[in-house]
């Protein structure tokens, strides 16, 4: 046996009875008899007999091991300590006779727990708990008030076993009435302690609680638990294997403690605090390297404030949002405190969003509801630490050039006073969503065929308002909505129809078309956007719904998988979850995302994955999508079904408001609802809306049909013949479209249409509004644009009296008219950062002024009806 130390052997050590659940009445009692000398007292060495004397003591008395392990055992452990020695490790143990636990003490906030609290730095809060009224006795005893208790110290040995008594500091004298008690109730039967490794073990990797119960029911059922048999005498045993509902909690507490060293019966506010404090005996490092900013919440009137940002988010801060797009919105509910959670993301080189902050702050006091609890203050303070910590990087600052949010004026004015040059855009989603809602209101509820017809044209304005480029234009669409929908005060059930039309328009005129604020939704500022980052307008986010996966992956996919029976993590577990498990998980998909299409690039080529990808709805400033030119090529197909759209008269003129250029609209072989618009320059420029011209280019049917038209024309006369070239080959067209670009310089833009962006078409084009939101213009001097080259201006277009001209056009569907009413949108707004930021500044007081007139609005009825009632 090892030689023992100074400190096992000593005998006048401190008695630790304030661990003890006794009332005040029992630690009298008990400071009495230690004064009188009645505490037993007594020291053993190594050797065998006195070990021999040692354990008849605990045999004795039922201090013995075997006894202890007995569910009828009147001792229960309240304070355990060890230590390790130049010998092994002692441990010492303070029981309690179960008898004279005082159950009302315990609830009311005993000294262990003020203990552990002191052990993690924690100020003792003085809260009283429960009542003793309420005060739920569970133990196997009634209360008899025994004093009975033993202080053992031991030695512990190589197999685990407390095998060698070193010290006994007691009192062993039960009272009359402990020593005829009988069990009161079943006593808490513990788990055997295979059972607890092979749970805790499938705690570490990963496992829910239905997988644990399935794995104890197989193993219960084979009896492959260790010691299980089925000669074991189930009377006697002290264990059980099944495991309960109830020991869920103990396993993960035990899980917790034993893997990441966590303590979930400490407060979470205090688990957080003791972990980012440098001078706790619980600071955890990666932890604190993760965090860059943290204010407690002290009091009342303060917030909790935690600021994430990993290195490797760091660095993708830069990489991805450094002079580029920045994504911001928050969520909740992620947690059972009531705790806000922002997101700040960018997207990667391959198009994909990433997180590249996290804001997680508490709501205020005394606020009802979660989601509303926080202001462009909070918003901002936050956004304003961060940029501070990602400082410098090759004597540059921290700047995104564009960002997008929802419609949330206080996530705006935040970015805005963080960077006030900010481009500032809004969700499409959102704005849709917008709409929507006021449509369904404007309009009567009642199903009728005029409901549906409105709805269906409205439909058809906001898809043409989103991809309108002039403000004057969608000025010009609201203004020829409402003469198109005029005709409805005609019927006498349409008239209602009417003035719910009339109303939602109401609406996205003031709310929405200011200029300031239709620049943030339009495909106007998409552009400006593109302009300013270096990328085709394709690769400007039109909507959040990066952030919005990443939030529906959160709480679906990511924080369940931590969740104890889908009941919500703790904030502290949450704040442990991310910065350990949940953001390495998201950065690690990202790097093999990435080293996967490294691979493939060096494997197959450049080219390969560049044509694979051409497809992509997204093209960023590493790819730009390939050109959409014109040029015909020999295409019996297409050509044999441009003759049969001629012969059929499914191409109709419309009229043009470009010089030189022609227009038409053709309406789909597959459906008469639906039409796609047609442009031809003099140079063989032409451009079409069909998805097939959209993705490969060349010449689609309506273009070689509509060339059909052209050339009928100039045999007719009514244009001059040889006046419009059709290109044979792609490079001829690349070769037309860089002369005309020389040609026009500036003006380009005014002279040639360009090819339309495939998501800024309306999904239906069924009316004169959709196709104005791709062929209006505003007024062109005629004069100001040079002739195609080498087509002299009075040579494109026939000089005719009025009675030839009057005849041309009523044959060719106005083919020649020059529509004087439709606006051009390519001329810029502003430029220059700072009128850049006085716009985001007008844009963001409109939504504050219409914010306060719609609240005004809804308040002023029952303030009214209050002041009424308060006269009365």
């Amino acid at each position: 046996l090892p030689t023992l130390g100074w400190d096992e052997r000593r005998e006048n050590v401190e008695l630790k009875i304030r661990y003890l659940y006794c009332s005040e009445e029992q630690r009298t009692q008990l400071a009495r008899l230690r004064s009188a000398g009645r505490f037993h007292t007594r020291v053993f060495s190594p050797s065998t007999g006195s070990q021999v004397a040692a354990t008849q003591l605990c045999v004795q008395h039922r201090l013995d091991s075997q006894s202890l392990e007995q569910l009828e055992s009147k001792w229960s452990i309240v304070w355990s300590t060890k230590w390790a020695t130049r010998t092994g490790t002692t441990k010492r143990v303070l029981y309690q006779c179960v008898c004279g636990y005082d159950t009302s003490v315990r609830k009311k906030g005993n000294s262990k727990k003020r203990t552990r609290d002191e052990a993690y730095g924690v100020a003792e809060t003085g809260q009283a708990g429960a009542s003793e009224d309420h005060a739920i006795r569970r133990a196997a005893y009634i209360y008899t008030g025994c004093l009975a208790h033993a202080d053992v110290t031991y030695q512990i040995g190589e197999d685990s076993k407390m095998s060698v008594v070193t010290r006994v500091l007691a009192y062993l004298e039960h009272n009359d009435k402990c020593r005829t008690a009988e069990l009161d109730k079943i006593p808490a039967i513990p788990l055997h302690e295979h059972v607890v490794e092979v749970a805790l073990r499938q705690l570490g990797n990963g496992a829910g609680i239905n997988v644990i119960q399935s794995t104890n029911i197989d193993m219960l059922t084979h009896l492959a638990y260790r010691g299980q048999s089925p000669a074991n005498a189930l009377a006697t045993i002290n264990h059980r294997y099944n495991i309960l509902p109830s020991d869920f909690s103990r396993l993960y507490r035990q899980h917790y403690r034993k893997a990441f060293s966590i303590d979930v019966k400490i407060a979470a506010e205090h688990n957080v605090d003791n972990w980012l404090n440098p001078d706790s005996t619980h600071f955890k490092p990666d932890l604190h390297k993760s965090v860059f900013q943290y204010s407690a919440r002290a009091s009342e009137g303060e917030r909790l404030k935690i600021s994430i940002s990993t290195p490797e988010m760091k660095d993708a801060a830069w990489a991805f949002c450094h002079k580029k797009q920045l994504v911001l919105d928050g969520t909740f509910g992620l947690c059972t405190s009531r705790l806000l959670v922002w997101i700040a993301l960018g997207v990667d080189e391959s198009g994909h969003g990433l997180p590249v902050a996290m804001f997680l702050f508490s709501a205020p006091s005394g606020n009802r509801a979660t989601h509303a609890g926080y202001d462009t203050n909070i918003l901002a303070e936050l956004l304003s630490g961060w940029k501070s910590w990602l400082g410098e990087r090759h004597g540059e600052r921290f700047t995104p050039y564009a960002a997008i949010t929802d419609t949330d004026f206080k996530e705006r004015g935040a970015l805005l006073r963080v960077w006030s040059d900010l481009i500032l855009l809004l969700c499409k989603f959102h704005i849709r969503q917008c709409w929507t809602n006021k449509r369904k209101s404007s309009l009567p509820r009642s199903e009728s065929h005029w409901r549906i017809y409105a709805n269906s044209r409205l439909l058809t304005l906001e898809e043409a308002l989103l991809a309108t480029t002039c403000h004057a234009d969608g000025l010009h669409l609201i203004n020829r909505a409402r003469e198109d929908f005029s005709f409805l005060g005609l019927d006498r059930d349409g008239k209602q129809y009417l003035d719910g039309v009339a109303k939602y328009l109401d609406y996205l005129l003031t709310t929405w078309m200011p200029r300031e604020l239709w620049s943030s939704w339009s495909l106007h500022g998409r552009k400006k956007a593109a302009d300013r980052l270096g990328i085709p307008v394709q690769g400007v986010l039109p909507t959040t719904n990066h952030l919005e996966s990443l939030n529906g992956n959160l709480k679906r996919k990511y924080v369940p998988q931590w969740q104890h029976s889908g009941h919500r993590l703790r904030f502290d577990m949450l704040l442990y979850r991310l910065v350990s498990n949940i953001l390495p998980q998201i950065y690690a998909q990202h790097r093999m995302v990435t080293q996967y299409n490294t691979w493939q690039h060096k494997r197959f080529g450049h080219s390969v994955i560049t044509a694979t990808s051409s497809n992509s709805r997204l093209h960023t400033s590493s790819g730009a999508p390939c050109p959409r030119l014109a040029w015909y090529p020999a295409d019996e197909r297409r050509d044999a079904d441009a003759r049969a759209i001629f012969a059929s008269r499914k191409l109709a003129p419309v009229p043009s408001a470009r010089p030189y250029e022609l227009w038409a609209k053709c309406a789909s072989m597959s459906s008469e609802h639906t039409f796609y618009w047609l442009t031809m320059h003099p140079t063989g420029a032409a451009t079409c809306t069909c998805p097939d011209w959209l993705q490969r280019g060349g010449a689609c049917k309506h273009m070689r049909a509509f060339r059909m038209l052209v050339e009928q024309w100039m045999e007719g006369g009514h244009i001059l013949r040889g006046s419009f070239s059709f290109p044979a080959s792609l490079s001829d067209a690349k070769e037309i479209e860089v002369k005309n670009r020389a040609w026009y310089g500036e003006s380009y833009a005014k002279a040639v249409t360009s090819p339309p962006l495939e998501e800024s078409l309306p999904r239906s084009q069924t009316s004169s509004i959709a196709a104005s939101a791709r062929f209006s213009h505003s007024d062109t001097d005629k004069d100001s644009l040079l002739p195609p080259p080498s087509h002299p201006r009075s040579t494109v277009l026939l000089e005719a009296d009025a009675d030839e001209a009057s005849e041309i056009l009523r044959t060719t569907g106005e083919l020649l008219a020059l529509d004087d009413e439709v606006q051009i949108s390519d001329q810029p707004d502003t430029a220059g950062t700072e009128v850049e930021s006085v716009n985001n500044r007008r844009a963001l007081q409109l939504q504050l002024d219409q914010k306060f007139k719609h609240d005004t609005a809804r308040m002023l009825p029952a303030l009214h009806g209050i002041t009424v009632m308060l006269e009365d």
